[in-house]
């Protein structure tokens, strides 16, 4: 089962407020962040199968400024008349832009209109009315222009009007120009960004010539207006629109013989026809969608109107087409009585269907196998339940999912946990790709892991692994996922989503307390007082109208044996309520990772874990909510309830990414690259330092200087002080500023919004460290005055085998494969039309053989692949190849060897200190 919604803002064409759609595949709007992260999987020397991440990149998409403007007009009319020529503007660059018009008459022909005006037809039906703007009129004077601003995909249609003198004798020509040049960014008006389509009679692009030719025959015009008409349902089934075609005679004399036809879009079916003004001698009648009708005759100064309905199609949009409907009428006659001359167009009336939003998230009904966990559906049948038959506690299920887009605009689909029953109520959910292996990112930037943007019609299959807690429960088992769009949502429409089922088929004196810190008192105590209670709220976070605040949160197992605990967000104590409308709860491990439970705990061990809440937008300064989390044994029974609460306040977030992991041999030392990044609206006073490490030593780095326009020395923040040098990105690139005084704070970093810092953490693992030690760093970064957090984790598993991997990214503006400048490991930032080569290396920093080295990656959203990606280097003689599935590919890399030297030969191997790189082009849409 979906749900969808549309926008309901559709209507009569509005040329400065046109919604134009944006298909999938076309150019993404200026600004559009695109975040990729590359994975390389291998084997270590003991067999086992092991994944390292590359450091997060951003594509950051530029502004390209283009425009069309269409077209000479050719006319004929009475002297003392006016004249009008309808011309159309359209932005086709990436962003809004601001264009230059003026408009005046030309030398060289019979004579010159009295006075010119362009007015902006802002009805869109190709009349000048009364109160619709004059964006230019020469008698502002020479050397003047009108300002006239477009977003990206909007079209204006722009009616000159030239009066004409009386007594200008029948066959005087009378010539004007329209002239549009663009701001393009700049602030001031330049040509070649304007180009001319149909007829370019100066061979001049940005300038439109009209011809105005005196006549004493008739003169036949004729214009065509469009309203449409939203429907009822949540889709475009009962959508239409109404047309109303007018033809004037406005010359001296009569015309005849006269033929109206308007041949419908593919987009639209005719419905029927409304009432007629005038005398037809045959029609208005349709045919296969064709609209004619004929009249004997038509008098100086009457008119004839046809008006009809036509439907929209309800697929409109659904294969990536654009959701504009154009239509043009035209109209011929005998003029003179010398037969039927040239038919004449009307101006085109352009309407735009509404966005419906739509989504099917749903089971595979393949791959089942009995006892074997590879995400396959078990049940054989599309019934949107995914299942597996038997898994084992501890073990992770694997559930194979499909989403689809079934709305007509491109949608990201957030995917969240729902209600749950055994161990899939306890289970801890991750998201990955099809390779079980590369987690989902947060292609939207709300926190939430999502599906990245789908087209119209396009669906993408993901993996839900599901890490089941020690419980002794026999089943059956029951979850839920949520596939919900992030489109902006007006007027009060809810959310397009849709849920697929999981489904798995086949007492100690207990006790549990949780708090918002180990320090509470009460709490891990045994039992005997309860820490933070639920009759009063213990932490207040301030949050934006529609911003998230975190909350860290702790539950200690204070029961006598080993224990695992539900963790759910309500509204009211009892548990029996949600949150309210528009409230989001978002609960995850210390690593970022969604959970619903806790993993086995001993008595006495503590879990440590966060809770994001999203407050709908809307919201006054001043409001409160009040969260309840409860946590709950599966076996036991044990239970706990805290509150906290969110308060409505200023709008401040910050960002710290990526969560990173690594391998690391005894006495080794590796290190990972953070961003740091104001995504608020307010400048931000923010420091940062590692919060907590489990088991090696681990040091924080800011990078101090810039160099070749990129990030320097890093050095320690223990030996930073105020007044010391801090590279910072902003939009002109990276700058070097101080660290300022915080005071009691400490040293901080001045963030302004959208700026970014980078920090590098350096992990040392002790000699003596175990091979599978896992270390866990937490790094926390906050504002001065609390209002916002952001953490990152570093996982650091002690290995002989250790492989090193780094991604980084160049513009390639001329898409020849050849990176204009070196490659920058922050952001890369390219418009469409352009390429960036996107560089994948790699490092065998381990003392150790590691084999089956396979890079993955994939063109991210608003890209697709440029040539095919290449391996740039590996030891020779080299056996590795590239493969492309759809927008992923892999590349396996190395040479065959013998790694434990008993003659078993594995696959694409690099030994201790062996490199490779990878590239692969993208081209931006």
């Amino acid at each position: 089962m979906r749900t969808s919604w549309r926008t309901l803002s559709a209507g009569g064409v509005a040329a400065l407020a046109l919604a134009v759609g944006i298909a999938f595949g076309e150019a993404p709007a200026a600004g559009t962040r695109v975040v990729n992260q590359a994975n390389v999987l291998y084997t270590d020397e003991n067999g086992e199968a092991r994944e390292a991440l590359t450091n997060e990149v951003v594509l950051f998409v530029q502004q390209v400024f283009a425009a069309t403007l269409e077209g000479d007009n050719a006319r004929s009319a009475t002297s003392g008349s006016t004249a009008r020529f309808v011309h159309t503007l359209t932005n086709t660059g990436n962003g809004e832009d601001t264009y230059c018009v003026s408009a005046e008459n030309l030398s060289g022909d019979g004579g010159e209109f009295e006075r010119i005006d362009v007015v902006l037809d802002g009805d869109g039906d190709g009349i000048a009315s009364e109160g619709e703007a004059i964006v230019y009129s020469t008698s502002q004077g020479s050397g003047s222009s009108g300002r006239l601003a477009l977003q990206a995909g909007k079209a204006a249609d722009l009616i000159v009007l030239g009066r004409t003198a009386g007594g200008l004798a029948p066959g005087t020509v009378l010539d004007a120009n329209l002239a549009v040049t663009a701001m393009a960014g700049t602030g001031t008006c330049a040509s070649g960004v304007v180009t001319d389509t149909g007829a370019n009679a100066d061979a001049t692009d940005g300038t439109n010539r009209d011809r105005l030719t005196i006549s004493a025959d008739a003169i036949l015009e004729i214009t065509k207006a469009s309203t449409y008409d939203v429907g009822a349902a949540a889709d475009l089934s009962d959508d239409s629109i109404t047309y109303v075609i007018t033809v004037t005679n406005t010359g001296a004399a009569p015309a005849s013989d006269i033929t109206i036809t308007d041949t419908l879009a593919d987009s639209l079916g005719f419905a029927s026809f409304g009432s007629h003004t005038g005398t037809f001698s045959s029609g208005p009648s349709e045919l296969t969608d064709v609209i004619t009708a004929e009249a004997a005759s038509l008098a100086p100064g009457d008119s004839l109107v046809v008006r009809f309905t036509a439907d929209v199609v309800s697929t409109l949009g659904a294969t990536g087409e654009s959701l504009e409907i154009q239509n043009t009428a035209s109209v011929q006659g005998d003029l003179d009585g010398n037969g039927v001359g040239p038919a004449i167009d009307s101006n085109t009336t352009r309407d735009v269907a509404p966005s419906v939003y739509g989504v099917i998230l749903s089971d595979t009904g393949t791959g089942a196998g009995n006892g074997v966990n590879d995400g396959g559906d078990d049940d054989s049948a599309i019934n949107d339940i995914q299942r597996v038959d038997v898994a084992a506690p501890g073990e992770t299920a694997y559930f194979r999912l499909s989403a689809t887009n079934t709305g007509n605009t491109t949608d990201t689909y957030n995917l969240t946990p729902g209600a749950a029953t055994g161990w899939l109520a306890g289970a801890t959910l991750t998201y990955l790709y099809t390779d079980f292996a590369t987690p989902l990112l947060d292609t939207s930037g709300d926190g939430v892991a999502d599906t990245g943007p789908l087209g119209p019609g396009e669906s993408v299959d993901i993996i839900v692994a599901a890490v089941l807690p020690f419980s002794s429960s026999v089943g059956p088992h029951g979850g839920a996922i949520t596939a919900t769009s992030t489109a902006d949502v007006s007027g009060g429409a809810v959310r397009a989503s849709d849920p697929a089922s999981l489904a798995i088929g086949t007492s100690l004196a207990a006790g549990v307390d949780i708090a918002n810190s180990v320090g509470a008192a009460g709490f891990n105590d045994g039992g005997t007082a309860d820490a933070d209670p639920a009759s009063s709220i213990t932490t207040e976070a301030i949050a934006a109208p529609g911003g998230a605040v975190v909350f860290d949160l702790f539950v200690a197992n204070e029961g006598a044996g080993t224990d695992t605990f539900n963790l759910s967000v309500h509204g009211d104590l009892a548990g029996t309520t949600d949150l309210p409308a528009g409230w989001q709860s978002r609960l995850t491990d210390s690593a970022g990772v969604p959970i619903a439970s806790t993993p086995a705990l001993a008595s006495g061990e503590i879990f440590a874990f966060q809770l994001q809440v999203r407050a709908p937008e809307g919201l006054i300064d001043g409001d409160t909510q009040s969260v309840f989390i409860h946590v709950e044994s599966f076996e036991s029974g044990a239970r706990d309830v805290k509150q906290d609460a969110v308060d409505i306040g200023g709008e401040a977030q910050i960002t710290l990414t990526p969560d990173q992991s690594g391998q690391i041999s005894g006495c080794g030392v590796t290190n990972y690259l953070h961003t740091l990044r104001n995504t608020g609206s307010t400048s931000e006073d923010i420091r940062v330092r590692i919060d907590s490490q489990s088991h090696f030593k681990g040091e924080l780095q800011f990078a101090s200087d810039v160099a070749a326009g990129e990030p320097g020395e890093y050095v320690s923040i223990d030996f930073a002080s105020a007044g010391d040098p801090v590279a910072i990105s902003g939009t002109a690139g990276w700058r070097t500023d101080l660290l300022i005084d915080g005071g009691a704070f400490g040293p901080a970093l001045r963030l302004a919004p959208g700026e970014a810092a980078q920090f590098s953490v350096r992990v040392l693992a002790p000699c003596e460290a175990a091979p599978g030690t896992r270390d866990t760093l937490r790094l926390l970064a906050e504002t001065r005055d609390g209002d916002a957090t952001a953490t990152a984790i570093d996982t650091t598993t002690v290995s002989n085998a250790r492989l090193q991997l780094t991604k980084l990214g160049a513009l390639d503006a001329a898409c020849d494969g050849t990176p204009d400048a070196g490659f920058n490991d922050d952001q890369v930032a390219a418009g469409p039309g352009e390429c960036v080569i996107w560089q994948i290396s790699l490092i065998n920093q381990g003392a150790e053989i590691v084999c089956d080295v396979r890079a993955r990656d994939t063109a991210p959203a608003f890209t697709a692949f440029s040539g095919t990606p290449s391996i740039v280097s590996q030891p020779a003689p080299g056996s590795g190849t590239c493969a492309v599935s759809g927008s992923d590919f892999a590349c396996t890399l190395g040479n065959p060897l013998d790694p434990g030297g008993t003659s078993g030969v594995q696959p694409f191997c690099l030994s201790a200190g062996q490199t490779a790189e990878v590239w692969f082009g993208v081209r931006v849409n």
